[in-house]
């Protein structure tokens, strides 16, 4: 059908540590991958078949990678410059115009490249790792009228 978008809007922000995620950098096409090792229990008696230990996996992360068209000038330095210092940072992946699924990630850019066509837009292929726990919140929407806040002002989430 005409008319239609395809995908999901996807915007990347850079949070400044105290839960605030106001630097829009753009808009990203992505795919975030959860991984883990399983961790080996084989033991001699069971021969030369592996065994894994059950609901556990071992180095636990999620990896994000896309590639990201910039609002500006200024947000491609700031994505560069914390690439290239290995500044470890939190991000926020928000899936839709009105925030209400998002994705919480504290990590490292890992890798960056620049793809510079020709008279077309300016896009960084990255990999972001995460460090410590990331996890998804969704906004919490009564029914009714009311808005739910924190005490500090920001919107009420929910952790999924």
């Amino acid at each position: 059908m005409s008319g239609e978008l395809n995908g999901v809007k996807a915007l990347l922000l850079i949070g400044d540590g105290l839960g605030n995620y106001g630097e829009i950098i753009g808009q990203v096409e992505l795919t975030d991958t959860f991984n883990g090792s399983p961790i080996d229990i084989s033991e001699k008696s069971i021969g030369d078949f592996v065994v894994y230990m059950n609901n556990e996996l071992s180095t636990n992360g999620l990896n994000i990678s896309g590639g990201l068209i910039y609002n500006n000038a200024l947000a491609y330095r700031a994505f560069r410059g914390r690439q290239q210092s290995r500044l470890i940072t939190d991000f926020k992946l928000s899936f839709n115009a009105e925030d209400t699924t998002s994705l919480y990630v504290t990590g490292i850019i890992t890798e960056i490249s620049d793809n510079l066509a020709l008279g077309d837009k300016v896009i960084t292929n990255f990999n972001i790792m995460s460090t410590g726990e990331s996890f998804r919140s969704q906004l919490f929407v009564p029914v009714g009228s009311d808005k739910f806040v924190t005490s500090d002002g920001k919107d009420f989430r929910v952790r999924l």
